[in-house]
């Protein structure tokens, strides 16, 4: 949520955009998303400094990116040292196709559900 409202401190308005289910699912395993596609999008749009969603059904945002030109996109300090990932990488080169700053909002604590479950999973363990 902090990066969220560290966003909202930059822009006007703040477009969110989240991975459908079938998109995790691919990525991350056919036990993934925990929840419904519905049911994130109702999470997000409770979120005060949000003030649109949306559904991506591709692997990456370049899609939304070019659509909506945004004059910044974020991301997470999680992604500092995959700006050459080839879906980051794809990104990247749209933002600097439509005029659009990448920024990596970095020092803000992260809540990631795969290591949340990960630390679930060894707890059980010991």
């Amino acid at each position: 949520m902090l990066h969220f409202h560290a966003a909202k401190n930059e822009v006007d308005v703040l477009v969110v955009s989240i991975s459908s289910e079938k998109v995790v699912a691919e990525a991350k395993g056919k036990d993934r998303p925990y929840y419904q596609d519905k049911q994130r999008l109702i999470m997000l749009n409770s979120v005060y400094s949000i003030d649109h969603t949306y559904l991506c059904d591709e692997r990456t945002a370049a899609e939304i990116i070019k659509e909506l030109e945004p004059n910044k996109y974020f991301k997470g300090d999680d992604y500092s040292d995959r700006l050459s990932h080839p879906g980051l990488s794809a990104e990247v080169q749209v933002c600097r196709t439509v005029g659009c700053e990448l920024r990596i909002l970095s020092g803000i604590e992260s809540y990631s559900t795969s290591s949340l479950i990960e630390k679930i999973q060894r707890a059980r363990h010991v």
